[in-house]
Order: C-alpha cells, then structure tokens, then sequence
C-alpha cells in the first residue's frame, strides 16, 4: 500500500540508545524538576510506530516498567500525555481503546468516524481484537449501549467494503434506502449520494460522514480536523486521534487537503487553538510537519 505519512522512521533507529536516552531524560527530570516534553517529543516522533514499539519492549526490558507509566511520574496528565500514549500504543490497540470509550460513553460521533473511516482490513482487525479484549462483540455491545440509532452503526459495521477500502456504491445505496425506510418520512432530498436529508440531527450527521468516507476519506479527516480546532472548545481527543493514527498513512494528503480547503496550513491552525497548551500543540506540531 503507498503510503503519504509524514512518520517515515529512523534508518539509523537503534531501540536501548533509546530507551536509555529516555530513561535519564526522566531520571534528570525528577532530579532538578526540569521539562522533558520537548526532548521526548522530539525522539519518538521521529520513530515510526515499529520502532517505538520497540523502544517500549526495550525500556520495559532494562527497567521493569514501561516507559508510559515511568513517564507518568514526570509529565502532566494532560493532552500531552494522551498524544504519547497514542504514539507509544499499537494502532490496532489504540482504536479498540478509542472505540470501547466511545461506545460506553455513548459518542456517537466518535463510533461514527471509527466505523466509517477504516478499511476492510483495519476493521476487521478492530472487531476481532475488540473481542478478544472486552469478551463482547462490537455489534452487541453497539446493541446493548446505544440508543436509538444503534441500527446505522449496525449496518455501516456490516456494510461491504473491499480490502483497499472501495466500497460498492449500489450496496450502499441499498443499506441507505433500508435505513431510511424505518425512519418513517423524517426525511427530505438532499445533494449528492445520500439524497435525503433527515431531520434527526445524529442520524443525519453519520450518513453525511459514511457517504464522505466512500467519496474522500482523506478530505474527510481534513474536515473533522477543522471542526476539531475550530470550536468553541477544541475537540483535543479527536485531533490526537487522527493525528497519530494518519501519520504513517495518509497525514500529508490530509495537511494537503486541509490548506486547499481552508487557506490555512493545518499545524498553524493547532498552534492558534491550542497554542496554551504549549506541551501539547508543540508533539502535535512535530508529527503534521515532521
């Protein structure tokens, strides 16, 4: 798969240069109560997933702890925090974690982006993971968790999408009109695939999202990323997530689209929300334009 990340990874990675580098970045940390986030920010984004991964196992190896929770005595719990938990954490791991909260916690817009955006692949590794974690499906748990509208959820779950994440428009088109049948005529036409509007705010907002996802996933993204940071508070969660988990795939098609859309660079955007939260919009800032 081509890949337009702009995490590419070390050619000289070496993983105990690391996790010794960091374990007295840490160490001196507490000693003389200096910030370490820069310097640690600096290090593992530019480590590609793999390579911190193994810097973890390494740090975990050396020192009998692991390198988040030695971390978590020297750096604020903050937004800062999540962002290396993201990058330290397996993508595929990362995403069930993120799905579980979303579901327990009832965001549907959350559960909406996830079940969209992944591949065929991706989501199927989701599901098999999610259940070997939580011992509960992802379709019974929706069931269970989820009010109302657990049907869309249930059917963009179960919607037919090919490995490389093109999805057969005819089916979709089919789940839709199934969709929009049990919602009884609350309803109007609309543009593009969708063709109808619903006056349900939620339902509406995940069908514009599922038909956004099969057209341009990448724009997509670009779009949630400036609702993210153009809200009355900035949606940090969601920034991290995407972030993170499309800076190895696709994060500089997104800044690409990003600029197109709004006239803005998308790490200016970060560091005009966010620019208070120094720690934070700095390893934000790192990973859009490493």
């Amino acid at each position: 798969m081509v890949t337009s990340g702009t995490i590419e990874g070390d050619s000289n990675f070496d993983a105990e240069a690391d996790a010794n580098q960091l374990r007295e970045i840490l160490k001196e940390s507490l000693e003389k109560d200096i910030s370490v986030e820069n310097t640690v920010a600096k290090i593992l984004v530019q480590r590609s997933n793999l390579q911190r991964q193994k810097i973890d196992e390494t740090f975990r190896s050396l020192y009998e702890v692991g390198l988040c929770d030695d971390m978590m005595n020297v750096v604020n719990k903050g937004n800062f925090f999540e962002t290396v938990k993201a990058l330290l954490s397996k993508p595929i791991d990362y995403d069930v974690e993120c799905l579980r909260e979303a579901i327990m916690e009832g965001n549907e817009s959350v559960i909406c982006e996830m079940l969209c955006t992944r591949t065929h692949t991706e989501l199927s590794e989701i599901l098999s993971t999610y259940e070997s974690v939580f011992e509960s499906a992802v379709k019974e748990d929706l069931e269970n968790f989820i009010g109302e509208h657990r049907h869309i959820y249930i059917s963009i779950l179960e919607s037919p999408r090919d490995s490389d994440n093109t999805i057969d428009e005819s089916l979709v088109t089919e789940h839709l009109n199934k969709l929009i049948s049990r919602d009884k005529g609350n309803m109007e036409m609309i543009e593009s695939s969708i063709k109808k509007h619903l006056h349900d705010e939620s339902l509406s907002m995940c069908l514009v999202m599922w038909v956004k996802s099969i057209k341009n996933v990448t724009r997509l993204f670009s779009e949630l990323l400036y609702q993210s940071v153009t809200s009355l508070t900035a949606d940090s969660a969601r920034v991290i997530r995407i972030v993170v988990g499309r800076s190895e795939i696709d994060l500089n098609q997104i800044k690409s689209h990003y600029m197109m859309q709004y006239n803005k660079q998308l790490q200016l955007a970060v560091q005009q929300k966010c620019g208070n939260d120094h720690a934070y919009s700095t390893i934000i800032t790192m990973i859009i334009k490493n």
